[in-house]
Protein backbone atom coordinates (compact mmCIF):
# COMPACT_ATOMS: atom_id res chain seq x y z
CA UNK A 1 0.00 0.00 0.00
CA UNK A 2 1.10 3.30 -0.78
CA UNK A 3 1.37 6.27 2.10
CA UNK A 4 -1.29 8.18 2.74
CA UNK A 5 -2.00 12.04 3.62
CA UNK A 6 -4.83 12.73 5.87
CA UNK A 7 -5.96 16.58 6.52
CA UNK A 8 -8.28 17.90 9.03
CA UNK A 9 -10.27 20.96 7.07
CA UNK A 10 -10.51 20.46 3.67
CA UNK A 11 -12.31 23.20 1.62
CA UNK A 12 -11.86 24.62 -1.49
CA UNK A 13 -8.71 26.57 -0.87
CA UNK A 14 -5.42 25.63 1.35
CA UNK A 15 -6.83 21.91 2.37
CA UNK A 16 -8.43 21.32 -1.26
CA UNK A 17 -4.41 22.35 -2.33
CA UNK A 18 -2.98 20.10 -0.14
CA UNK A 19 -4.95 17.29 -0.96
CA UNK A 20 -4.13 17.36 -4.44
CA UNK A 21 -0.36 17.98 -4.13
CA UNK A 22 -0.34 15.08 -1.94
CA UNK A 23 -2.14 13.05 -4.39
CA UNK A 24 -0.39 13.77 -7.07
CA UNK A 25 2.72 12.52 -5.58
CA UNK A 26 0.92 9.01 -5.15
CA UNK A 27 -0.44 9.49 -1.78
CA UNK A 28 -3.87 8.20 -1.05
CA UNK A 29 -5.82 11.10 0.30
CA UNK A 30 -8.23 10.98 3.47
CA UNK A 31 -10.19 14.21 3.60
CA UNK A 32 -12.14 15.47 6.44
CA UNK A 33 -14.07 18.53 6.61
CA UNK A 34 -18.10 19.72 8.19
CA UNK A 35 -20.15 18.43 5.13
CA UNK A 36 -19.41 16.66 2.02
CA UNK A 37 -20.83 19.07 -0.76
CA UNK A 38 -16.54 19.81 -1.48
CA UNK A 39 -15.33 16.84 -0.66
CA UNK A 40 -17.26 14.46 -1.94
CA UNK A 41 -16.60 15.40 -5.45
CA UNK A 42 -13.23 16.11 -4.93
CA UNK A 43 -12.85 12.19 -3.75
CA UNK A 44 -14.09 10.87 -6.62
CA UNK A 45 -12.11 13.56 -9.03
CA UNK A 46 -9.00 11.57 -7.44
CA UNK A 47 -10.06 8.64 -8.02
CA UNK A 48 -10.89 9.18 -11.14
CA UNK A 49 -7.31 10.00 -12.05
CA UNK A 50 -6.53 6.50 -11.02
CA UNK A 51 -5.55 7.21 -6.76
CA UNK A 52 -7.26 6.05 -3.59
CA UNK A 53 -9.25 8.99 -1.54
CA UNK A 54 -11.93 9.24 1.24
CA UNK A 55 -13.57 11.89 2.09
CA UNK A 56 -14.99 11.97 5.76
CA UNK A 57 -17.68 14.50 7.80
CA UNK A 58 -16.24 12.85 11.34
CA UNK A 59 -16.89 14.95 14.35
CA UNK A 60 -12.87 16.28 14.98
CA UNK A 61 -13.50 16.77 18.71
CA UNK A 62 -14.60 13.22 19.37
CA UNK A 63 -11.60 11.06 20.63
CA UNK A 64 -13.18 7.81 18.99
CA UNK A 65 -14.18 9.13 15.80
CA UNK A 66 -10.97 10.09 15.42
CA UNK A 67 -9.49 7.08 16.31
CA UNK A 68 -11.65 5.41 14.28
CA UNK A 69 -10.76 7.26 11.13
CA UNK A 70 -7.05 6.72 11.23
CA UNK A 71 -7.83 2.81 11.63
CA UNK A 72 -9.84 2.89 8.55
CA UNK A 73 -7.66 5.30 6.64
CA UNK A 74 -4.56 2.82 7.18
CA UNK A 75 -6.36 -0.32 6.64
CA UNK A 76 -8.15 1.17 3.28
CA UNK A 77 -5.41 3.44 1.94
CA UNK A 78 -2.12 2.84 3.70
CA UNK A 79 -0.03 3.37 6.44
CA UNK A 80 -0.72 7.85 7.62
CA UNK A 81 3.42 9.14 6.92
CA UNK A 82 2.13 12.68 6.98
CA UNK A 83 -0.85 14.57 9.13
CA UNK A 84 -2.28 18.21 8.81
CA UNK A 85 -4.48 20.14 11.19
CA UNK A 86 -5.77 22.71 8.70
CA UNK A 87 -8.88 22.66 10.60
CA UNK A 88 -10.25 26.71 12.01
CA UNK A 89 -13.05 27.99 13.74
CA UNK A 90 -12.94 32.09 13.65
CA UNK A 91 -14.54 33.08 16.47
CA UNK A 92 -14.70 37.49 16.10
CA UNK A 93 -16.25 39.44 18.43
CA UNK A 94 -15.29 41.97 21.54
CA UNK A 95 -13.54 40.27 24.60
CA UNK A 96 -16.27 41.13 26.92
CA UNK A 97 -18.88 39.83 25.17
CA UNK A 98 -17.43 36.40 24.68
CA UNK A 99 -19.80 33.60 25.58
CA UNK A 100 -18.04 30.66 27.65
CA UNK A 101 -19.97 28.30 25.32
CA UNK A 102 -18.50 30.41 22.38
CA UNK A 103 -15.09 30.08 23.73
CA UNK A 104 -15.21 26.65 24.27
CA UNK A 105 -15.85 26.08 21.13
CA UNK A 106 -13.25 27.98 19.91
CA UNK A 107 -10.88 25.81 21.78
CA UNK A 108 -12.66 22.41 21.08
CA UNK A 109 -11.91 23.03 16.75
CA UNK A 110 -8.70 24.72 17.07
CA UNK A 111 -6.95 22.88 19.92
CA UNK A 112 -8.79 20.04 20.91
CA UNK A 113 -9.36 18.56 17.78
CA UNK A 114 -5.47 19.03 16.88
CA UNK A 115 -4.13 17.38 19.51
CA UNK A 116 -6.39 14.61 18.91
CA UNK A 117 -5.35 14.09 15.67
CA UNK A 118 -1.53 14.40 16.80
CA UNK A 119 -1.96 12.28 19.02
CA UNK A 120 -3.40 9.43 17.12
CA UNK A 121 -1.03 10.23 14.25
CA UNK A 122 1.92 10.02 16.53
CA UNK A 123 0.57 6.87 18.03
CA UNK A 124 0.80 5.47 14.73
CA UNK A 125 3.96 6.64 13.91
CA UNK A 126 6.01 6.02 16.07
CA UNK A 127 6.88 2.26 16.14
CA UNK A 128 7.41 3.36 12.18
CA UNK A 129 9.70 5.80 13.40
CA UNK A 130 8.50 8.14 10.30
CA UNK A 131 6.17 10.34 9.43
CA UNK A 132 5.13 14.34 9.87
CA UNK A 133 2.57 15.61 11.66
CA UNK A 134 2.01 19.72 10.54
CA UNK A 135 -0.19 22.42 11.90
CA UNK A 136 -1.51 25.30 9.94
CA UNK A 137 -1.71 28.55 11.90
CA UNK A 138 -2.92 32.40 11.43
CA UNK A 139 -1.83 35.81 11.62
CA UNK A 140 -3.40 35.77 15.21
CA UNK A 141 -1.10 33.01 16.09
CA UNK A 142 1.93 35.59 16.44
CA UNK A 143 -0.12 38.96 16.07
CA UNK A 144 -3.04 40.62 18.79
CA UNK A 145 -5.74 41.38 16.24
CA UNK A 146 -8.96 43.16 18.11
CA UNK A 147 -12.21 40.81 18.25
CA UNK A 148 -9.83 37.43 17.86
CA UNK A 149 -8.73 37.35 21.33
CA UNK A 150 -10.38 33.15 21.56
CA UNK A 151 -9.01 32.25 18.32
CA UNK A 152 -5.57 33.86 19.00
CA UNK A 153 -5.18 31.96 22.38
CA UNK A 154 -6.60 28.81 20.64
CA UNK A 155 -3.95 29.07 17.42
CA UNK A 156 -1.39 30.13 20.21
CA UNK A 157 -1.88 26.79 22.04
CA UNK A 158 -1.96 24.78 19.27
CA UNK A 159 1.89 26.12 18.05
CA UNK A 160 2.64 25.52 21.55
CA UNK A 161 1.80 22.09 21.29
CA UNK A 162 3.89 21.76 18.16
CA UNK A 163 6.38 22.94 20.20
CA UNK A 164 6.48 20.61 22.95
CA UNK A 165 5.63 17.55 20.50
CA UNK A 166 8.80 18.48 18.10
CA UNK A 167 10.75 17.60 21.29
CA UNK A 168 8.90 14.00 22.31
CA UNK A 169 9.05 12.86 18.73
CA UNK A 170 11.86 14.29 16.80
CA UNK A 171 14.00 11.46 18.42
CA UNK A 172 11.09 8.79 17.14
CA UNK A 173 11.96 10.10 13.66
CA UNK A 174 8.57 12.23 13.63
CA UNK A 175 8.86 15.79 12.05
CA UNK A 176 6.70 18.47 13.85
CA UNK A 177 6.20 21.68 12.33
CA UNK A 178 3.95 24.73 12.15
CA UNK A 179 2.88 26.88 9.88
CA UNK A 180 2.17 30.38 9.78
CA UNK A 181 0.08 31.78 7.01
CA UNK A 182 0.69 35.40 7.32
CA UNK A 183 -2.15 37.53 5.10
CA UNK A 184 -4.98 36.76 2.87
CA UNK A 185 -5.57 33.29 1.23
CA UNK A 186 -6.85 33.53 -2.67
CA UNK A 187 -9.97 30.91 -1.77
CA UNK A 188 -13.47 31.72 -3.28
CA UNK A 189 -14.52 33.30 0.53
CA UNK A 190 -11.44 35.95 -0.01
CA UNK A 191 -12.20 36.40 -3.45
CA UNK A 192 -15.54 37.57 -2.52
CA UNK A 193 -14.76 39.64 0.55
CA UNK A 194 -11.83 41.37 -0.09
CA UNK A 195 -12.22 41.45 -4.52
CA UNK A 196 -10.23 44.78 -4.06
CA UNK A 197 -7.35 42.09 -3.50
CA UNK A 198 -7.34 40.22 -7.03
CA UNK A 199 -4.94 41.04 -8.86
CA UNK A 200 -2.96 42.75 -6.63
CA UNK A 201 -0.22 40.22 -5.59
CA UNK A 202 -1.41 40.41 -2.22
CA UNK A 203 -3.18 37.09 -1.88
CA UNK A 204 -1.47 34.07 -0.93
CA UNK A 205 -1.55 30.95 -3.75
CA UNK A 206 -3.04 27.94 -2.27
CA UNK A 207 -0.64 25.83 -4.38
CA UNK A 208 2.35 27.84 -3.43
CA UNK A 209 1.18 27.15 0.44
CA UNK A 210 0.67 23.24 -0.83
CA UNK A 211 4.54 23.11 -2.40
CA UNK A 212 5.61 24.39 0.36
CA UNK A 213 4.04 21.57 3.07
CA UNK A 214 4.90 19.06 0.80
CA UNK A 215 8.77 20.35 0.45
CA UNK A 216 8.60 20.51 4.47
CA UNK A 217 7.51 17.12 4.50
CA UNK A 218 10.31 15.64 2.17
CA UNK A 219 12.89 17.78 4.44
CA UNK A 220 16.00 15.80 5.30
CA UNK A 221 16.23 15.18 9.54
CA UNK A 222 18.68 17.58 9.56
CA UNK A 223 16.93 19.87 8.04
CA UNK A 224 13.97 20.09 9.44
CA UNK A 225 11.97 23.29 9.82
CA UNK A 226 9.32 24.03 12.68
CA UNK A 227 7.91 27.76 12.30
CA UNK A 228 7.28 28.25 8.59
CA UNK A 229 6.46 31.26 7.37
CA UNK A 230 4.18 31.97 4.64
CA UNK A 231 3.23 35.37 2.94
CA UNK A 232 2.14 37.02 0.00
CA UNK A 233 5.09 37.09 -2.84
CA UNK A 234 4.37 41.11 -3.22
Amino acid sequence: MADTALVFGVGPGTGDALIRRFSAAGYGAVMVARKLDHIGPLAEEIEAAGSKAMAETIDITDEAQVADLFARAEAQLGPVSVAVFNGSYRLKMPFAEIALAEFQQTLDVNLKAAFLMAREAARRMSPRRAGSIFFTGAQSTFRARAGLAAFGMAKAGARGLALSMAEDLGPEGIHVANFNIDGPVDNPKTRARDAHLIGTGKLIDTARIAEIYYQTHLQAKDDWAFDVHIRAEA
